[in-house]
């Protein structure tokens, strides 16, 4: 977003809210002037708004900002001035702005611990990014990346993942998302003897998570064959409807009995949402 906005040429700053201490966040973000605390430089400071003047702000964690800090940040996006601590004069900044959080601000509005004119204000463009359990697809991709990188960080030549292993890699929940993913690589690519990560050289509990596996280590015991069966014809189903119906969603939901917001999810499940609209394309070729 950064590189492609006409803020491109200025500079990329990130701050992470939950690794600045509370009452160092505020001077962090707005500045101070000289003399403003106890400790504080005899020239000032410049906080992140101004430093990332002609460029982009990152605040990550959003979620995390004190509540008293949320105010001011709410004017700072309004007004588009700040104010350093212990000043008094308006600043002009001028940067593009962007959140990122893990938590459900909606939620955390409604039990008091986000301010809810904040999220409004931020809530212009959102982007959801799913956990890698929603889009377990991409674990083969990200792998190969990462067994690239640590290959070049550690000087060694593993070639990837057995397959086997990464059949049984795939039913994992992976509650750390992207970053276990790099944490297991790295561990494996120390340990590995050979050309191929084996199920030997990744912690116990992530052989042990699938139910499907079967003592040998198999993955395809017959319950984890006839649910993938059950999958693929699920799928088949889900796409024949939609082809029947012309991408017509609504249409293809009331065929199968159910709900729209149901059919939508069935088709997000089993990768069949792109499919929408190249069949209302075809259809109005």
């Amino acid at each position: 977003m950064h590189n492609a906005s006409r803020f491109a040429e200025g500079p990329f700053l990130a701050v992470k809210c939950a690794g600045i201490p509370r009452d160092l966040i505020e001077s962090e973000l707005f500045g101070y002037v000289a003399g403003a605390f106890a400790g504080a430089s005899k020239t000032g400071r410049l906080g992140k708004f101004e430093l990332a003047s002609g460029g982009t702000l990152f605040i990550d964690e959003i979620g995390d900002l004190p509540i008293d800090v949320q105010a001011k940040m709410l004017r700072v996006l309004q007004e588009r001035t700040i104010v350093r601590v212990g000043g008094y004069q308006n600043i002009p900044i001028s940067c593009r702005f962007i959140a990122a959080t893990n938590r459900n601000l909606s939620l955390a509005a409604e039990q008091g611990g986000f301010r809810r004119d904040l999220l409004y204000r931020i809530n212009v463009i959102t982007l959801e990014v799913p956990a890698l359990r929603d889009r377990i697809q991409d674990l083969p991709v990200l792998v190969e990346y990462f067994v690239e990188h640590w290959n070049a960080e550690l000087g060694k030549a593993v070639r990837g993942v057995d397959l086997r292993l990464l059949a049984i890699l795939s039913a994992y929940d992976w509650p750390g998302n992207v970053r276990e993913v790099e944490n297991v690589v790295e561990r494996a690519m120390a340990l590995a003897k050979g050309e191929w990560i084996r199920q030997e050289d990744v912690p116990g509990h992530l052989i042990g998570f699938p139910d499907y596996v079967d003592a040998q280590g198999q993955a395809d015991s017959p319950v984890s064959v006839a649910q993938q069966h059950c999958e693929e014809s699920l799928k088949r189903l889900y796409a024949e409807a939609l082809r029947s119906e012309n991408g017509n969603v609504l249409r293809a939901a009331q065929l199968l009995g159910m709900s729209r917001a149901t059919f939508y999810r069935k088709l997000k499940k089993h990768g069949l949402s792109n499919d929408v609209a190249i069949m209302r394309l075809y259809c109005h070729i």
